[in-house]
C-alpha cells in the first residue's frame, strides 16, 4: 500500500467503537465497496468505513472547522493539473500514466461518490484519497506536463505568439528541455573558470 497506509489507521480485528461518519455524512457500505474497487485498480489496499471516518478526523480534527484542510487543498490542486493534462491536445501522456489519470478524472466527475462534494469542509476527502492513491503512477507525468506548460509559455513568448494557438508537442518540449539543461550546464561551467588569463600571463585585453 502507498502513502495512504501511513496516514489512515491500519485494519485491526478489535475495534469496539467503529466510526461510520465523515462529518455529517454517513458512509454507505455500497459506496465503500465501489470506492475500494477503484483503489484496487490503482493498486492500493482497501479501506473500511472506520478507517475512512477516523482519517477524516485526522485531516480535520476540529468539530467546528469551516475551512477546507490543507491536505485536501493540496490534492485538489494536483487533481486540477491532472484534468488540465488530459484535456490538453498538445500533450500525449505516457501509456503507463494515462489509464490511472483517467480513473482519477472520471472519479472527480462523480460529485456524489463516497463523500458528496457538497459536504462542508470534507466534501473532497474521497477525491483526495484517490489522487494520493494514483500519484505513484501519475506524479512524474503530471510534473513533466507542468514543465511542458512552462516551456510552452516561454517559447510562445519568445516568438511573440499567443500560447493558446502555439503548436508545441511533447517532442518539442523534450528538445527545449534538453537545450535548457545544456545552457544551465554551460553557465555552471563558466562560473568555475575565468575567461581572463591567469596571473603572470601575457596580460589583460587591450583596446587600441
Amino acid at each position: 500500500m502507498n502513502a495512504i497506509a501511513d496516514s489512515i489507521l491500519p485494519l485491526s480485528p478489535v475495534r469496539p467503537h467503529r466510526r461510520f461518519h465523515v462529518g455529517a455524512h454517513a458512509l454507505r457500505p455500497a459506496a465503500v465497496t465501489g470506492f475500494n474497487r477503484l483503489l484496487e485498480q490503482l493498486q492500493t489496499a482497501p479501506l473500511d468505513e472506520d478507517q475512512i471516518a477516523s482519517f477524516s478526523r485526522t485531516v480535520s480534527p476540529a468539530r467546528n472547522a469551516t475551512a477546507v484542510p490543507p491536505w485536501i487543498l493540496l490534492h485538489m490542486r494536483d487533481a486540477a493539473a491532472v484534468r488540465l493534462m488530459l484535456g490538453d491536445p498538445g500533450w500525449e501522456p505516457l501509456d503507463c500514466a494515462a489509464g490511472p489519470a483517467r480513473l482519477v478524472s472520471d472519479y472527480l466527475r462523480d460529485h456524489d461518490g463516497l463523500v458528496p462534494d457538497r459536504l462542508p469542509v470534507l466534501g473532497r476527502l474521497d477525491d483526495s484519497i484517490v489522487v494520493e492513491a494514483a500519484w505513484p503512477h501519475i506524479g512524474a507525468e503530471v510534473l513533466d506536463y507542468l514543465d511542458y506548460r512552462r516551456l510552452r509559455r516561454l517559447e510562445a513568448s519568445l516568438r511573440g505568439c499567443d500560447e493558446r494557438g502555439f503548436r508545441f508537442s511533447r517532442a518539442d518540449w523534450e528538445e527545449a528541455r534538453q537545450a535548457e539543461a545544456a545552457l544551465v550546464r554551460h553557465l555552471r561551467e563558466v562560473g568555475t573558470r575565468s575567461y581572463l588569463p591567469a596571473a603572470g600571463g601575457p596580460g589583460r585585453f587591450r583596446i587600441n
